[in-house]
Formats: C-alpha cells, sequence, structure tokens
C-alpha cells in the first residue's frame, strides 16, 4: 500500500504516516520520504483489514485529503478497506445490494441531556413493524470520546450485522447505536432513549430479548445498568473494559437475569487488560456466572472490537446450547406448524480418525451425527422465508493444552438433496488460512420452496494441527443451532 500526500506539504521538514499497520491492528508510525514536492511511503505487504491513518506533518496530525472518508470524532482519520476472504474481513465487507438491513437516524428529546440527541438504528432485512412478534433490541454502546456515529464509521457495525445476518448467524433484531456521553447514563437509556425508540420501532419489552453491550466506557456504562438494573438486559457485552468492584451488588440477580454474560479484552497493548484479567478473578470470587472470551489480539482499538462485535451479535437471543449436542430449537408454532432440529444418537461423542500427516500438519477426520429439521409450518407461518443451520465449535483441551477452535473446519453437505436446500460453503481450518468454526459457519439452508418437510444434513469433520502440537486427547465441543429466516 503506497501513501502519498499532496503538494500541500512541500516545504514540510518531516512527515510520517501513522494507522494500524502493525501486528493485531496495533498502530505504526512509519516515516515517509521526500518524492518531489511530494512525500511518499510504501508499506505491506497488508492483510485483508480495515485501517484507518492519518499524516502528521512536522508534529501536527493532518487528514489525508486525498482519501475524504470522514470519521466524526476523529476528523483527521482516513479509512480504507483492503477485502478479504478471511475473517474479520469478510465481516467488514459491504453484501450485496439489496442483501443488508436499513440504517436509520432516530432523533429524540434528552431531559437528561437537555438538548436533542441522536441514535443509528439497523433494523434486519424484511423488517416488518406489523410483525406479531415484537423484535430483540440490541443496545450497543460507544467508548469515552466518542458518538453515536463510531460504531458505523469507525467499527463498521452494518456491514458486520449484514453479513451474519446474511450467512443465517443472526436472529432478526434491532440495534440501537446511542449517545452514551450523558450525566446520567442508566436515566437516559431507561427514560428517553427506549421510550423514543419504542415508539418509533416494534421492540420487545421482554426482558429476555434484551441485550446491551459497550467498548471501553460505554463497557462501564454497560455494566453500570447491570448492577444497577439486573435481569433488564438478558446479555451482555464488556469490550475493553473491567467489571469493576462486586461489594453490594446483587449476584443471585445477575446470575438469575443473565442469559450471557460475556467479557472481551485486548492483549497487553491494550491498557485495560490489567484492570480487566483482575474483574475475571474478582467475578470468580463473588459467585458470578460469565464467560471470558480470552484475549484477543490487539491494542485498545477498533480492530479488537470489531472481532468482539463478530463474536458476540450471533450469540444473542438463541436457545441454550451450552451443554452441546443433541440440540432442539423451536419457534413458536400454530395449532398444525412446527419448526424443531434434532441429531442422531452419537453415544459417547464423535472419535475423529487418527493423524495423517500432511507435511505442516496433523490432519484428522470424522463425521458430524446426522442432524435432521423438520419443517411443518403453514405458509401463513413462514411468511416468505426458510431457515438455517449454523455451527460453532469451542476449543480442545488436553491436560492444560489447548488446540484453538479455528483450527476445526467442516465440508457440510445436504443427504437429502431438493431444491431449495443447500449446503453451507466449506469452512477451512487457519492451517489453510481460514476461520474454523471459531466463528458460527453455516451448515445449511432452506428458502421457501426447500424448507418444507424432513431435511437430512451432515458434515465431514476435519481438525488440522501443526506437526509439533503437543500429544495428548483433545477433547472439544460443536454447537449446532437453527434459525427461521424471515
Amino acid at each position: 500500500m503506497t501513501f502519498e500526500t499532496g503538494t500541500e506539504y512541500a516545504d514540510a521538514k518531516n512527515v510520517t504516516v501513522w494507522g494500524n499497520f502493525a501486528p493485531g491492528g496495533s498502530w505504526l508510525r512509519v516515516p515517509m520520504e521526500k518524492a518531489g514536492d511530494r512525500w511518499r511511503v510504501t508499506v505491506g505487504p497488508m492483510d485483508a483489514a480495515f485501517y484507518y491513518y492519518k499524516f502528521i506533518v512536522d508534529r501536527v496530525d493532518k487528514k489525508d485529503t486525498g482519501n475524504p472518508g470522514a470519521f466524526t470524532t476523529e476528523v483527521n482519520w482516513s479509512p480504507f478497506l483492503i477485502p478479504g476472504d478471511t475473517a474479520p474481513a469478510r465481516f467488514l465487507s459491504d453484501v450485496p445490494e439489496g442483501e443488508g438491513g436499513a440504517l436509520n437516524v432516530l432523533d429524540y428529546q434528552s431531559q437528561v441531556a437537555g438538548q436533542q440527541r441522536s441514535a443509528y438504528v439497523w433494523t434486519p432485512p424484511g423488517y416488518d413493524p406489523e410483525r406479531a412478534e415484537a423484535y430483540p433490541v440490541f443496545i450497543l454502546n460507544h467508548g469515552g470520546g466518542q458518538s453515536w456515529t463510531d460504531w458505523v464509521q469507525s467499527g463498521r457495525a452494518k456491514q458486520i450485522l449484514d453479513n451474519h445476518y446474511r450467512d443465517g448467524n443472526l436472529t432478526p433484531m434491532v440495534v440501537i447505536m446511542p449517545t452514551g456521553n450523558v450525566s446520567d447514563f442508566n436515566k437516559e437509556v431507561r427514560e428517553n432513549l427506549m421510550p423514543a425508540a419504542e415508539a418509533a420501532y416494534h421492540l420487545s419489552t421482554d426482558p429476555s430479548q434484551r441485550a446491551m453491550a459497550g467498548l471501553s466506557a460505554g463497557g462501564a456504562r454497560t455494566v453500570g445498568m447491570l448492577k444497577a438494573y439486573p435481569g433488564d438486559y438478558s446479555y451482555i457485552g464488556i469490550f475493553s473494559a473491567g467489571f469493576g468492584g462486586t461489594t453490594g451488588i446483587d449476584v443471585a440477580a445477575i446470575n438469575a437475569g443473565t442469559k450471557v454474560l460475556r467479557l472481551y479484552v485486548g492483549d497487553i497493548t491494550d491498557f485495560v487488560n490489567p484492570g480487566a484479567l483482575t474483574s475475571v478473578q474478582q467475578m470468580e470470587a463473588a459467585g458470578i456466572e460469565f464467560e471470558f472470551d480470552g484475549i484477543t489480539v490487539g491494542p485498545h482499538g477498533w480492530d479488537p472490537w470489531q472481532k468482539n462485535l463478530i463474536d458476540f451479535a450471533p450469540r444473542l437471543f438463541k436457545a441454550d446450547t451450552s451443554s452441546g449436542i443433541p440440540v432442539e430449537a423451536t419457534i413458536p408454532e400454530a395449532e398444525n406448524g412446527v419448526l424443531a432440529l434434532t441429531v442422531a444418537d452419537f453415544g459417547d461423542g464423535v472419535a475423529l480418525s487418527a493423524p495423517e500427516n500432511a507435511g505442516d500438519r496433523l490432519r484428522m477426520t470424522g463425521a458430524l451425527p446426522e442432524v435432521t429439521v423438520t419443517d411443518s409450518r403453514t405458509a401463513q407461518q413462514a411468511g416468505l422465508g426458510g431457515w438455517a443451520v449454523s455451527g460453532q465449535a469451542d476449543a480442545f483441551t488436553s491436560d492444560g493444552q489447548t488446540v484453538e477452535a479455528e483450527h476445526f473446519g467442516w465440508i457440510p453437505q445436504v443427504l437429502t438433496p431438493r431444491p431449495g436446500l443447500s449446503a453451507g460453503d466449506p469452512v477451512l481450518t487457519v492451517m489453510d488460512a481460514g476461520p474454523g468454526l471459531a466463528t458460527p459457519g453455516e451448515l445449511a439452508s432452506a428458502d421457501r420452496e426447500g424448507r418444507f418437510g424432513t431435511a437430512k444434513l451432515g458434515a465431514e469433520l476435519r481438525l488440522e494441527v501443526p506437526v509439533d502440537t503437543q500429544p495428548g486427547t483433545y477433547t472439544g465441543q460443536v454447537t449446532i443451532s437453527l434459525f427461521p429466516v424471515d
């Protein structure tokens, strides 16, 4: 990637380009060289990812006027995307025109701030304000010094949500990205934001259908809401923020009212890292039930936060599948229709084959137990939609050793082929530059034509690890989920 200034800095003494080019998305300053009346430098090769940068001219931040893409709160940054088929780059790319959700602006009066405020609102494709069932709602908070525009402009939230929905991984929901800079965030959300949102959109008031997450200071605001009103939001995501003190909180109410409480933090270049890891210990000691995603490679910046949202959003408003296979999911049904998933008896589990030495890796294979989807919904119940089945793996462990789920992939199969019923794309392992099943992969999907009746599905499983992986018997788990698709 070559960066070049205009001629406006011809008389400058020193020019650098500063961007998130270092491994994991860390920021790096690269000196530029004078080239006639311009300054120029080439960086790379660069991985497929979303990047942002600015020029520093004689110690003063300057925007690349040749790349006018705008960030509201970081006016000197300029963005660009190098597309690619691997996560997270694929999730940060635009979906084909007409296949994404709608992004609108909700203006509302804030009595807390004493002014009119705005929020971005993403609605899923096919959003129907007259739908019988109200939509789940997810509040996504920005960080300190940021605004309601940042999750869209810097975080690529729309692209992430669009791609997950297109892949069949996302429950149809409404996502609200509000302004969090306010003296009393809880009051702002409860008394100003949500009443305005409920008046404008068809939103569920059931706490089990409400989620909240935030990055940095927005994570702290999310924790504050959880502590003050446990159970109001059943899904909680904390990105690069600590939990804070546990004295005086109602642990029983938090555990009873929260389906998912998931923590994320960057590596040692994230200044929140020490406090977040301390929070993990404090929460365990207090008896709070939570999930820790582990370390997200990268600094206190958008690269980790994008990955956090990619991981968190598909977990919302799903049936509890923590016990793994077998899995059954049922949508609300009329008298004569059902959509259900079952898994064939798998005994003590799936034993993969003995390792095959494939040069730079050891490859073990096996077969997913047969998965059956039964759809007897009427046309009125199903509408114009069908269904999708996805799967995700967790890490494989053996006596303290871990093989991450990105080493585990599959090749989906439709065992009862028919029009309108299709297998998902193969999910390559990290050994072939794929994402593995660390993020959900589609097993199969059916459209309006192919949904009805019984469909039998399978997959070839593949675990690939470096040849020097620590010996042992590793065990993991695959979770299968079924979704109706509008």
